[in-house]
């Protein structure tokens, strides 16, 4: 507000009406007795201008200023007290605002909390729906797999019970003079299709062995009849007559190779029961260490290897004994080398068998699997539910 508006206009100055006459009035009351001397008329006169000095009025311009200054002060007290006022009311506005900001912050706490708690709640009953889930499906496929290997051992009893009903006329070796069939040997028939390459190589390699056995024994009764060179003092420290005979003594490795490594692998083969799977490791090991030991040809022993045919050269004039040696030595390292593979293959196929057997409780613990994984994602899911949720109710 203008100070000019709050200012009251100072009265009207009123100068004393003397009609002109103030010496005059002045002196009125003023008896002259007595006619004054020349020095009383100086002091009465002075005395009377210094009364006229004190009772004048102020002038004109003092007047003014002095309501000015009070219109002034009236302003700005009113101004403070306008001031103070606008104050209080600010501050009364600043402590109802900040009353209303606390208790709004108060309840959006309170709505945090409970929808922490809403969420933490729904978490918990996601995770345990998950876990009885779980559990049901444990028990459900504990169930299953139980039932599915009581089945496979119905199936693997009545197997045996069929093989036993099943009796089929053996046909190997073929009927010869005196020695009769004593298995029954189908490799169409007994082996799937994709091992049947494999068996029918491994029947070829027992015809080999039963040709090498032979041709050892020739290669050996070679040597025996060969001229020896003159000036071998040592000739008689070679036993070639024993190693011919006992080269013909090996010739019964023509039963034994079938029993022992034949037989058997044919065996693990066609049944695909890993338990045969041991008699045909045990017998190829031992073919493979005889195909080398007679490869080597240690004097004494049979064997037309490679050592038993520098002997030959060394001690015979004609070379064809040593030859026929080295020959027969080549194949046998051969066919050693074909046994290491045969035992690769065969310990492939036993865990193909394995996993055959064992299918039911395989097939048990996929599903297992799958559940497993079915309910950690119904966890997941739920619990990014539940907090969702509770973001958008904060909002």
């Amino acid at each position: 507000m203008p100070i000019d508006d709050e200012c009251e206009e100072p009265p009207p100055f009123e100068v004393p009406k003397t009609g002109g006459q103030t010496s005059a009035s002045s002196f009125s009351d003023v008896e002259l007795t007595n006619p004054p001397t020349t020095a009383q008329a100086d002091n009465e006169t002075a005395t009377a201008t210094e009364s006229r000095r004190s009772v004048s009025p102020p002038p004109v311009q003092a007047q003014f200023a002095s309501a000015g200054i009070a219109g002034v002060a009236r302003g700005a007290s009113a101004i403070g007290a306008k001031v103070q006022a606008e104050e209080a009311k600010l501050q009364s506005q600043a402590a109802t605002t900040a009353s209303q900001l606390q208790q709004q912050g108060n309840t959006l706490a309170n709505q945090a909390q409970q929808q922490a708690a809403v969420a933490q709640q729904r978490v918990t009953d996601t995770a345990n729906a998950a876990d009885a889930t779980l559990q049901r499906e444990w028990d459900r496929l504990r169930t299953k797999e139980q039932e599915l290997e009581k089945h496979a051992k119905e199936l693997r009893q009545r197997e045996l019970e069929l093989d036993k009903l099943v009796t089929h006329t053996p046909n190997f070796p073929k009927h010869c003079y005196c020695i009769k069939p004593q298995v029954y040997h189908d490799i169409e028939g007994d082996i799937i299709p994709v091992r049947v390459r494999f068996i029918k190589v491994l029947y070829a390699s027992y015809y080999l062995t039963i040709f090498l056995l032979i041709f050892q024994s020739i290669c050996c009764f070679t040597a025996l009849l060969s001229t020896t060179k003159e000036k071998k003092e040592d000739d008689d420290d070679i036993p070639w007559v024993e190693h011919f005979v006992v080269s013909l003594l090996n010739l019964v490795g023509i039963c034994f190779a079938f029993m022992l490594w034949y037989w058997p692998t044919y065996q693990a083969v066609s049944t695909r029961v890993p338990g045969k799977y041991r008699m045909a490791y045990f017998g190829l090991a031992i073919a493979v260490l005889y195909d080398f030991l007679m490869a080597f040809g240690y004097p004494g022993h049979g064997g037309a290897g490679i050592y038993f045919a520098v002997k030959v050269f060394d001690f015979k004039e004609s070379g064809t004994g040593g030859y026929m040696c080295l020959i027969c030595a080549a194949f046998w390292i051969i066919q050693g080398i074909y046994f290491i593979r045969v035992l690769m293959r065969l310990q492939v196929w036993r865990n193909e068998d394995v996993l055959r057997t064992s299918y039911p409780a395989r097939l048990a613990q996929e599903a297992m699997t799958t559940a497993t994984t079915i309910a950690i994602g119904a966890q997941v899911a739920g619990g990014g539910g539940g907090g969702g949720g509770g973001s958008k109710r904060a909002a």
